[in-house]
């Protein structure tokens, strides 16, 4: 039986080990007994119900933001990404679509996801155009894509009968606008495997970011049933592979854009693990640019291009995947500084970077929840 809402118990007897486990505990009108394994990354009882205070906090806020349609505010370009993003936050938890207090946000954020699919497969809420440029949909068509097709699968695999149902001829269109690994053909063998903006732009026909959310979209669709082409993972793992650096111990952007970022770190070893390649020596390398270079800042770019709630998302879920000392070391650092920084209302800041700033604050605030999250285990893509 699913559980409408899991919560982390703040209640623990003896010392927390760190990777260990305790039964979770269903609170809500009904209770739904269930056991989920809980990576506690060596936070004490206290500060496991801080994070759960804090997440609590941040979904009551987000709900209140949500518009007549359906709809997370973000601009039109950035969407169904963001309201995929919220949406995910309280799947996160542990809520579901119909059930407990944010069942009816979760359908209607469900259902302007389904809107937005364009004829061709495509999961975005604005066409593009021939224009290339920051914050156009020919930019960011298929980041949306990507990241609602995730939420969607993620959602159908957490669901069944009529619930998931409505859901899945969406995927089977979107998986099929994915193997087109747009833009295509690729002008060079460097960007075989992966996938890039929409439209061609001056300098590269693919890069790790929409690359590892297209990763993390298929895989997802693959662990829920869906027919997937190998060759789509493995070709896509293999460009991945390409974007190492190791006198750099990590990964960069693209085979023309050699810049480094925190984010690139974590999109890096989370594609390795979703790709089979677990413990991976350069994701293990990765693990130590991360550690190296700790959350312990709010809303702080280390990197010139870096975005940080970004970044916090891909390198919590990333470390989670490494497990041991990567996640023992890297997630009391990123939940203290995300805790203490959480507004009263319980959302986070704008983030600092000037495209992701316009995201606004539903944006960052979803982002911070995945980035606290993996240790429910709830979302079946991040499940170690």
């Amino acid at each position: 039986m699913k559980p409408t809402r899991i919560i982390m118990t703040a209640i623990l007897t003896g010392a927390v080990i760190l990777g260990g486990a305790h039964p979770a505990v269903a609170q809500t009108s009904t209770t739904v007994p269930a056991s989920r394994e809980s990576a506690r990354g060596g936070l004490t009882p206290e500060q496991c119900k801080l994070v759960d205070d804090s997440v609590d906090r941040a979904l009551a806020w987000l709900a209140t933001r949500q518009q007549p349609n359906g709809a997370f505010p973000s601009p039109d370009a950035a969407q169904p990404g963001v309201t995929a993003l919220c949406t995910m936050a309280f799947l996160a938890r542990g809520h579901l679509p119909e059930e407990g207090p944010y069942g009816q946000v979760l359908n209607q954020a469900i259902q302007f996801v389904l809107d937005s699919q364009q004829p061709d497969g495509a999961l975005t809420r604005v066409s593009p155009t021939d224009v290339d440029a920051p914050g156009n949909p020919s930019r960011t068509c298929n980041y949306n894509h990507a990241i609602a097709g995730l939420m969607l699968s993620e959602v159908y695999g957490m669901t069944s009968g009529r619930q998931n149902r409505p859901i899945r001829p969406a995927i089977q269109k979107a998986i099929l606008y994915a193997t087109q690994r747009l833009p295509q053909p690729k002008r060079d063998t460097l960007y075989e495997g992966g996938w890039r903006y929409r439209r061609y732009d001056s300098r590269d026909d693919a890069d790790l970011t929409v690359t590892s959310w297209h990763l993390m979209f298929l895989r997802s669709c693959k662990n829920a049933g869906f027919d997937v082409p190998d060759y789509l993972v493995d070709d896509a793992l293999r460009f991945v592979e390409k974007l190492y650096r190791p006198e750099r111990g990590t990964f960069i952007y693209a085979p023309r854009e050699p810049n480094v970022t925190r984010a690139l770190a974590g999109a890096g070893i989370l594609s390795f693990s979703l790709g089979g390649k677990h413990g991976d020596e350069r994701a293990r390398k990765a693990g130590l640019f991360l550690l190296q270079h700790p959350f312990d800042r709010h809303n702080v770019r280390i990197f010139p291009t870096e975005r940080y709630f970004y970044s916090c998302f891909y390198c919590s879920q990333a470390m989670f995947q490494l497990g041991g000392r990567y996640w023992g070391d890297f997630f009391p650092v990123l939940a203290k500084t995300l805790i203490t920084n959480q507004l009263r209302d319980g959302s986070w800041d704008r983030d600092g970077h000037t495209y992701d700033s316009k995201l606004g604050k539903t944006y960052s605030t979803a982002m911070a929840v995945l980035a606290l999250s993996p240790p429910y285990q709830l979302l079946p893509i991040f499940q170690r």
